[in-house]
């Protein structure tokens, strides 16, 4: 809670500067109402440079702590760890901070969301992120936690994605929240099956259980895969799209992302492996039982909207094009003009 409204209090500045703006425009104009937190009337708006960096930032602190943004992300593993599956699913699989970023951020403030250094900033963050949460998650013992740290991987996927600035990367990014939804939240779900029958999701407490409980290692299989973007799942059209756009903005960002890929599998792989497969373990209990029909509904249902996703995502991208065809003309119009005098207005 204490993050979170740290970032807040950031983010409610930059929106107030945003009024403002609107208001010493619409007062030159003598235009009513002179005070307006309206989007669209924000956006038809015209923001100094100067005005516009320095908003990005506010916003951006309160999205990165809210997403979380590395290093902003200290706070999920415990949260994830010490709270309810339930809030643990909803956490992972709403990315509504990174979401603020190409509703707001972006559109907002083209300018500044194409300066040199805020893609500079915002692509190292990302790849920092897509690194340490990799890394961080091949070495937990706890899947919970692996879990926590694979969504701040992820979250730098999307994040690289959005500042690519193009179509493809746009795209991929907007596509990868909605696919976390089903692969994250999902393998929360997987996580939340475990606990209830081991009361932990202690690596130690497992081994072997594909023996006792195919149907669950099965769906723990497939879900998982989707969150590595194997082919044939929702993962990897988001990841490919995202992996096109930095590749398409810059070479390099493109080829260290690739290697969080690598370790993505690894992690999940090596996890699963520990937990599924092999002798049955010493502490898996002997009245272990399968999925239960409630549990089947939910692991079927998410399982059909990853293979979906995954082999015809046609409908997916056909609902979005419009949207991010739209941002990308922005960005390329740059700041709005004012039509009297065909230069941005100047703001004291």
């Amino acid at each position: 809670m204490l993050y979170t409204l740290l970032g807040s209090v950031f983010m409610l500045v930059g929106i107030a500067l945003l009024d403002l703006n609107y208001h010493q425009w619409a007062m030159l104009r003598h235009i009513e109402p002179a005070y307006s937190f309206d989007l669209l009337a924000l956006l038809s708006v015209p923001i100094p440079f100067s005005q516009q960096v320095l908003i990005f930032w506010l916003l951006f602190l309160g999205f990165a702590f809210k997403a979380p943004l590395f290093p902003f992300h200290t706070w999920l593993p415990n949260a994830l760890l010490e709270g309810p599956i339930g809030m643990a699913v909803v956490l992972a699989g709403l990315k509504l901070g990174t979401f603020g970023f190409i509703r707001f951020s972006i559109p907002l403030l083209p300018d500044a969301s194409k300066s040199q250094t805020v893609v500079m900033v915002t692509m190292v963050l990302g790849l920092a992120a897509i690194l340490y949460g990799a890394i961080m998650a091949l070495i937990q013992s706890d899947f919970r936690r692996l879990l926590a740290f694979s969504s701040i991987s992820h979250l730098g996927f999307v994040v690289i994605g959005l500042f690519a600035l193009n179509y493809q990367g746009l795209q991929g990014s907007l596509l990868t929240m909605i696919n976390l939804g089903f692969s994250t939240a999902g393998l929360f779900f997987i996580a939340g099956f475990l606990y209830s029958r081991q009361q932990t999701t202690e690596l130690s407490s497992f081994g072997g259980m594909a023996k006792l409980t195919p149907l669950l290692a099965s769906f723990f299989l497939l879900i998982g895969l989707a969150s590595i973007g194997l082919p044939g799942t929702n993962g990897f059209v988001g990841e490919f799209l995202i992996l096109l756009g930095a590749f398409t903005a810059n070479w390099l960002y493109g080829g260290i992302a690739v290697t969080g890929v690598i370790f993505g599998a690894a992690y999940f792989l090596w996890y699963y492996e520990r937990a599924m497969l092999g002798p049955v373990g010493k502490a898996v209990k002997d009245s272990i039982s399968d999925l239960h029909p409630r549990e089947m509904v939910i692991a079927s249902a998410l399982s059909i909207m990853i293979l979906w996703i995954g082999l015809y995502p046609a409908p997916f991208l056909r609902m979005m094009n419009g949207s991010v065809q739209a941002l990308v003309d922005r960005l390329e119009r740059g700041t709005v003009v004012s039509a009297e005098s065909k230069q941005p207005v100047k703001v004291d």
